[in-house]
């Protein structure tokens, strides 16, 4: 007896197919579907529509959440050589589905980013991506030495206005 074993991931089902071969003829049995119940994560969402800068760079707030409350890992490429994520490097987590999770990145250089997110659960499952453009600019420093004594002189006169620096 010769027994055959097909199986292929459809979706979200696993269809197997068993034939044995009798002979000449091939006498198949029943297809085997074995629908998965585990879901993907849904593609993340990023919560700060805006540029937000911090004293620790651009803050990207952001939530996965996983139709079947798995916990979720995320991946982030950058858009710039110096992205910390990429395809080719761990995944961060675990996280809790829909947990608000926040990302900070400094970039060289003032310019437009396309940052690229990506999430997956326990299982594996990849969500869709998600790309977010942020058009970064550095905070400038005003570095003027007769500038910085005369603030000095007027915070000595007024030292109530240390409370809004």
């Amino acid at each position: 007896m010769n027994k055959k074993m097909i199986g292929m991931m459809v979706g979200l089902m696993m269809i197997s197919v068993t034939s044995i071969a009798i002979g000449e003829a091939i006498k198949d049995n029943p297809i085997d579907i074995i629908t998965a119940n585990n879901q993907a994560p849904e593609a993340p969402a990023v919560l700060n529509d805006r540029c937000e800068m911090t004293d620790r760079g651009y803050k990207l707030t952001f939530s996965i959440t996983d139709p079947d409350g798995d916990a979720v890992y995320y991946n982030i490429i950058w858009d710039d050589k110096m992205a910390a994520c990429g395809p080719d490097k761990d995944w961060i987590g675990p996280f809790e589905s829909g947990e608000e999770i926040v990302a900070y990145h400094n970039w060289e250089s003032n310019g437009e980013y396309t940052i690229t997110l990506l999430a997956k659960d326990n299982d594996s499952l990849i969500s869709l991506e998600t790309t977010h453009i942020v058009d970064y600019k550095k905070a400038k420093i005003f570095e003027n030495p007769i500038f910085n004594q005369l603030f000095e002189q007027i915070l000595k006169i007024f030292p109530a206005l240390r409370s809004f620096i």
